[in-house]
């Protein structure tokens, strides 16, 4: 799976390559910058609830307990 996907990054590259290096010199997009944003707002929200759940569970296995 990992070779067939070199190959067509590959081929890509070598149809594309003058957009490519093009492409390295520009500024990221800003819906890059947004998308990047709102990925770590879940990841912290993730978080969030993960610790939620926590203690939820601890202080259910404390009442029973």
């Amino acid at each position: 799976m990992k070779n067939s996907l070199r190959r067509l990054r590959n081929i890509a590259l070598n149809r594309h390559g003058d957009e490519t290096e093009d492409r390295k010199d520009s500024p990221p997009l800003p819906q890059f910058d947004e998308l990047d944003q709102a990925s770590q707002e879940m990841r912290d929200m993730r978080d969030c609830y993960d610790s939620l759940l926590y203690a939820a569970a601890a202080a259910t296995n404390s009442a029973f307990g």
